[in-house]
Protein backbone atom coordinates (compact mmCIF):
# COMPACT_ATOMS: atom_id res chain seq x y z
CA UNK A 1 0.00 0.00 0.00
CA UNK A 2 2.79 2.18 0.65
CA UNK A 3 6.63 2.62 -0.65
CA UNK A 4 8.10 1.32 2.83
CA UNK A 5 6.01 -2.29 2.26
CA UNK A 6 8.80 -2.70 -0.92
CA UNK A 7 11.95 -2.87 0.72
CA UNK A 8 14.73 -1.00 -0.74
CA UNK A 9 15.65 -0.02 -4.48
CA UNK A 10 11.28 -0.67 -5.11
CA UNK A 11 8.67 1.49 -5.07
CA UNK A 12 4.56 0.77 -4.41
CA UNK A 13 2.30 1.35 -7.83
CA UNK A 14 -0.56 2.41 -5.79
CA UNK A 15 -4.33 1.32 -7.69
CA UNK A 16 -7.21 1.14 -6.08
CA UNK A 17 -8.13 -2.98 -6.77
CA UNK A 18 -4.54 -3.99 -6.34
CA UNK A 19 -1.10 -2.47 -5.80
CA UNK A 20 2.19 -3.75 -6.70
CA UNK A 21 6.14 -3.59 -6.30
CA UNK A 22 8.22 -1.93 -8.97
CA UNK A 23 12.05 -1.64 -9.30
CA UNK A 24 13.07 2.01 -8.53
CA UNK A 25 13.48 3.72 -11.61
CA UNK A 26 17.29 4.89 -13.04
CA UNK A 27 18.22 8.13 -13.91
CA UNK A 28 16.88 9.92 -17.05
CA UNK A 29 14.14 7.43 -17.40
CA UNK A 30 10.85 8.55 -17.21
CA UNK A 31 9.04 8.91 -13.80
CA UNK A 32 5.79 11.03 -12.09
CA UNK A 33 7.22 11.18 -8.22
CA UNK A 34 9.67 11.07 -6.63
CA UNK A 35 9.49 8.03 -4.49
CA UNK A 36 9.85 6.12 -7.96
CA UNK A 37 13.36 7.02 -8.67
CA UNK A 38 16.10 5.12 -7.53
CA UNK A 39 18.73 6.25 -4.36
CA UNK A 40 18.37 10.01 -3.72
CA UNK A 41 17.07 11.52 -7.49
CA UNK A 42 14.57 13.14 -7.59
CA UNK A 43 11.47 13.13 -10.26
CA UNK A 44 12.39 17.04 -12.51
CA UNK A 45 10.59 17.53 -15.32
CA UNK A 46 9.29 13.98 -15.97
CA UNK A 47 12.56 12.54 -15.82
CA UNK A 48 14.59 10.95 -12.79
CA UNK A 49 17.42 13.21 -12.10
CA UNK A 50 20.38 13.04 -10.02
CA UNK A 51 22.20 15.66 -8.23
CA UNK A 52 19.23 18.24 -7.65
CA UNK A 53 18.04 20.20 -4.77
CA UNK A 54 14.49 20.12 -3.68
CA UNK A 55 12.43 23.24 -4.53
CA UNK A 56 14.37 24.03 -7.76
CA UNK A 57 13.05 24.19 -11.58
CA UNK A 58 11.18 21.03 -12.69
CA UNK A 59 10.94 19.45 -8.88
CA UNK A 60 7.85 18.40 -7.16
CA UNK A 61 6.10 20.38 -5.43
CA UNK A 62 2.22 20.72 -3.39
CA UNK A 63 2.52 24.34 -2.39
CA UNK A 64 4.15 27.63 -3.13
CA UNK A 65 6.20 27.07 -0.22
CA UNK A 66 8.13 24.03 -1.32
CA UNK A 67 9.78 26.19 -3.76
CA UNK A 68 12.31 28.87 -3.90
CA UNK A 69 10.92 32.24 -3.48
CA UNK A 70 11.76 33.32 -7.35
CA UNK A 71 9.70 30.42 -7.93
CA UNK A 72 5.95 29.00 -7.50
CA UNK A 73 4.00 25.80 -7.62
CA UNK A 74 2.11 25.05 -11.16
CA UNK A 75 0.14 22.05 -11.09
CA UNK A 76 0.82 21.00 -14.81
CA UNK A 77 -0.53 17.38 -15.98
Amino acid sequence: MVDEDCGDLKFCSYEIESSTCLPCIPTDLPCTKDEECCSDQMCVWGQCTANVTRGTEGTICQGHSDCRPDLCCAFQP
